[in-house]
């Protein structure tokens, strides 16, 4: 069973490492998403190069729908 999480309230995301074990990170982690980026604040790196991806490697996967996200 999914869980059912969201941005504010008592399932916000100050509440997100209680909802399930599995996400103690959530509670105790620095770096893991959701972060706030204030873009007024941001500071631009002119010397980053374009992202380079690639996608020849073969996996098996699995999406799952989860009605508010596909997992």
């Amino acid at each position: 069973a999914h869980v059912i999480f969201g941005y504010t309230g008592s399932n916000g995301p100050d509440k997100w490492g209680s909802l399930r074990p599995e996400f103690a990170k959530c509670s105790t982690g620095k770096f893991q998403s959701p972060i706030n980026i204030n873009r007024s604040e941001a500071v631009g790196n002119s010397d980053l190069t374009s992202l380079v991806r690639d996608y020849s490697q073969t996996a098996n996967a699995s999406l799952v729908d989860l009605g508010f996200n596909v997992a």
